[in-house]
């Protein structure tokens, strides 16, 4: 064994496979192993008690040829046995020591007669033939372990389990052909011992052996498995680095791709939020400034005399905030001012530019918010009161704020004319465009309502926290 406890099976493979090659080999080699062995001993075990019985046949058929087979001439030639031969026979295998060895002796004859058996009663008795007396009249030598399970042998089986059956072929002088036949029936005692041990030590020789090989290759297989684990796990460690490498590459170009993606998407934003600044603070100071150039009748409600005023004041507003978003690109006091304070400074802006009055609704709750919603909040009104004053001038507009939990709603409204919202805006008109693209880039919603002769409301809701970005 290698020692290390088998690893659980991983989903869809097979039980077989969760071992080592190691104990692989020791399951698949001892099953092989045990099949050999007792195949080996098995052979070698039959083959040992063969080779007993048939030296104990020759050894028989040596003494009968040597001491017998001459008296039993005239059995061969003229076909009966002489009362002297027949004692002579007795003295051999009834009274004689052999008779210890040689429990039963017989002689047959080719018509399946029994013509001297050492048990006398079976003498003259015919009984079929069966394969060894075939084997024997054929002029062989057969030995084998009987069962004594013949018609013949009913006698035999009252004393004994097994006996050697031997029979011996006796062929006439200066002649093949088979005469008679003398079957012995020699005892088992002491020969059974003899194969049992033969056996025993031919089992222990190949099971150490066979231990021996097996203990030699298993540890040729160890050797192998341990050093293929190894490298085994050297490759899967590889494996993991390599994994590791691949998603730390796939992050890094997914993050490029983000970072490019967003680098686009800010320069963009940077060259919109520019061109809504622009458009939102000097081109409105310039458009008012060309409005009043244009129309030299002051407006409902404004001082005839403060026009000249409010155009150089609209101009040096407008190089001002040229200036601010050179260097900043920014609404200029933003960060101090609350989002109620950036309302009101909103409408103040306005009115000092065009001179019309603002009423303001501001929610002293609507306090803190990110610069870039302050931002937002006041490009919206001044586009909004800017749209109010190039549409609906003499229509006094309105502002208010106010805080709705977490977002903020900035409503300006007039009793104007009004417009189809549905409509799209006349060429070169971009305003409310910007507007609402700022306010998509903060999460916040932009609505136009107005209908023609029911005035025009425009409401902006924005989030007061800061906007969140991707940094995957």
């Amino acid at each position: 064994m290698n020692g290390s406890p088998p690893r659980a099976a991983a989903p869809g493979r097979r039980p077989f496979e969760r071992f080592s090659l190691a104990r692989q080999f020791l399951l698949a080699s001892a099953v092989v192993l045990l099949v050999g062995v007792g195949a080996t001993g098995t052979w070698v075990g039959q083959q040992i008690e063969d080779s007993v019985v048939h030296r104990t046949a020759r050894m028989a058929s040596i003494y009968f040829e040597s001491i017998v087979a001459g008296r039993l001439n005239e059995l061969v030639a003229g076909g009966e046995l002489s009362p002297v031969t027949r004692q002579l026979l007795d003295d051999i295998f009834i009274h004689g020591p052999l008779a210890q060895k040689v429990v039963r002796f017989k002689l047959w004859t080719p018509d399946g007669r029994v013509h001297y058996s050492s048990l006398h009663e079976q003498e003259a008795q015919r009984y079929a033939f069966h394969d060894h007396h075939g084997y024997a009249f054929a002029g062989q030598l057969v030995a084998s372990i009987s069962a004594l399970d013949g018609p013949d042998n009913a006698r035999e089986r009252e004393r004994w389990n097994r006996l050697i059956e031997i029979y011996v072929p006796l062929r006439a002088p200066g002649s093949d052909r088979v005469a008679a036949v003398a079957e012995f029936y020699h005892s088992m005692d002491g020969i059974d011992v003899d194969i049992h041990s033969a056996q025993r030590q031919s089992w222990l020789a190949i099971c150490l052996g066979a231990l021996l090989l097996y203990s030699g290759l298993y540890a040729l297989v160890y050797r192998a498995s341990h050093t293929i684990r190894g490298q085994r796990s050297d490759l899967q460690a590889q494996l993991v680095r390599l994994q590791q490498l691949l998603a730390e590459n796939r992050s890094i170009h997914l993050r490029l791709q983000q970072a490019g993606a967003q680098t686009a998407s800010l320069s963009e934003l940077s060259l919109r939020r520019i061109a809504a600044d622009l458009h939102d603070g000097p081109a409105q100071d310039l458009a008012f400034a060309l409005l009043m150039l244009d129309e030299p009748g002051a407006p409902a409600g404004a001082d005839p005399s403060a026009a000249p005023g409010r155009l150089r004041t609209s101009l040096q507003r407008a190089m001002c905030t040229l200036r601010d978003i050179a260097g900043g690109l920014v609404v200029p006091g933003m960060a101090a001012l609350s989002l109620a304070d950036v309302v009101r400074r909103a409408a103040a802006d306005s009115t000092q530019k065009s001179g019309v009055a603002v009423a303001v609704d501001a929610d002293d709750e609507v306090g803190a918010a990110p610069e870039a919603v302050k931002i937002t909040v006041y490009r919206f009104i001044q586009e909004a009161l800017a749209n109010n004053l190039r549409h609906a001038s003499g229509h006094a507009p309105r502002v208010a704020a106010r805080r709705d939990g977490a977002h903020v709603t900035v409503e300006v409204a007039d009793d104007g004319p009004g417009f189809s919202a549905e409509h799209a805006p006349p060429a070169g008109h971009f305003g409310l465009a910007f507007l609402r693209e700022r306010v998509q880039l903060l999460s916040g919603t932009l609505e136009i309502h107005s209908a023609a002769g029911q005035g025009t409301t425009l409401r902006v809701r924005l989030p007061l926290n800061e906007p969140q970005t991707d940094h995957a």
